[in-house]
């Protein structure tokens, strides 16, 4: 009995592989999760690039939502300005990569992987809108900055 239950798990397991039973779809994102899984495991640099990336990310957003929060609430200080001059710089440095983050650029030389979010761990909606969303904001405290300070 043993012996005929296991003829039947090797013959089933030969005659019908696991992606056998998934559809086309299902295999495909399978196997493009793998291969990226694969590729940030293989590449420590590139985790490692993700991380300082997500790191420096937050840095600035938290400058843009500092600015915005002093000017609004009038609070303005010496960080408020080192803020927007910071993020300034940052500007600068986009324009000057043709609007690419240098750490992108850098982190491109490890991957094939064409996704808007694979030098950094946000949402693929955030990372695909982030400069919208964050020049507006930082122009919004500016400007917000400006009055309170000229009022």
């Amino acid at each position: 009995m043993l012996a005929c239950k296991k003829y039947i798990g090797i013959r089933h397991r030969i005659s019908k592989p696991d992606n056998e039973f998934r559809s086309k779809s299902e295999n495909k994102r399978m196997n493009d999760r793998q291969e990226y899984m694969d590729s940030a495991k293989s590449n420590g640099k590139l985790f490692t690039l993700k991380i300082l990336h997500t790191v420096v990310w937050a840095i600035f957003v938290f400058m843009i939502v500092y600015i915005l929060y002093t000017g609004i609430l009038d609070i303005i200080d010496w960080f408020t300005y080192f803020s927007i001059a910071t993020v300034f710089v940052e500007g600068i440095v986009l324009l000057i990569f043709k609007l690419k983050c240098p750490i992108t650029i850098i982190a491109r030389r490890h991957t094939d992987i064409q996704e808007v979010n694979f030098d950094i761990f946000l949402p693929k909606i955030i990372a695909k809108h982030n400069k919208t969303i964050f020049i507006t904001l930082y122009i919004i405290g500016v400007i917000i900055v400006i009055f309170q300070k000229f009022h």
